[in-house]
């Protein structure tokens, strides 16, 4: 789902933290910039540059490290399929061998191998 190198994954997350700790500068800055404002007209521009955009930061961070981590898990998903389809082939080889040493086991004792269905 997700094609990114172990680089821009790292890249992606620092990014991530820049947004959201921007975020939170963004969000305290509107704060303490409102905070001694009485009157809700002179709040609002504050409010909207501040608030909104600090959130919108937030937002932006948290999507991009759930981008991040989601790339991971996919590399680590895919690695792991890799490795059950390695033992899976290793299986089917020794189960292989076994079902020829039965056969053979049976034949030196001059009896007929039962039929595997």
């Amino acid at each position: 789902m997700f094609n990114l190198t172990m680089k821009s994954e790292r890249t992606l997350m620092l990014a991530a933290a820049g947004a959201v700790l921007l975020g939170i500068a963004a969000l305290i800055g509107g704060w303490i910039a409102m905070r001694d404002e009485v009157y809700a007209a002179v709040q609002l521009p504050y409010l909207l540059s501040g608030g909104i955009g600090g959130l919108f930061l937030l937002g932006l961070g948290v999507i991009a490290v759930r981008t991040a981590e989601a790339s991971r898990l996919d590399r680590r998903l895919v690695d792991i399929e890799d490795r059950i389809e390695g033992l899976s082939e290793q299986v089917s080889a020794v189960l292989g061998l076994l079902d020829g040493a039965v056969i053979e086991a049976y034949e030196e004792e001059g009896r007929r191998a039962p039929a595997r269905g």
